[in-house]
């Protein structure tokens, strides 16, 4: 329920605070170029520019072309937990 709270900032800092939750909540080990790239598809779907699917995909796809690359499983897992923050902070 805090993160809701950390949502009604500005789309970067909620997207920073965000990002930190994720890593500390899942035990991510992410580089800091990683960290920058979960921030910013974080900012996208925090205002609604990609959906959850283009979310999932930019988060699973291989850190050489573009993405975090995080694993299949560890990605459903943090799409799941964003969406239902998403729907807890809208409702």
């Amino acid at each position: 329920l805090d993160m809701t709270q950390n949502l009604h900032t500005t789309s970067d800092e909620g997207a920073m605070k965000f990002s930190l939750y994720l890593e500390k909540e899942f035990n991510l080990k992410l580089s800091d170029e990683a960290r920058l790239r979960l921030q910013a598809a974080l900012r996208l779907r925090l205002e609604s520019t990609i959906g959850q699917i283009e979310l999932s995909r930019k988060l699973d796809k291989s850190f050489l072309q573009g993405g975090v690359g995080l694993r299949r499983d560890t990605v459903e897992k943090i799409t799941r937990e964003i969406e239902i923050i998403m729907l807890l902070k809208y409702s």
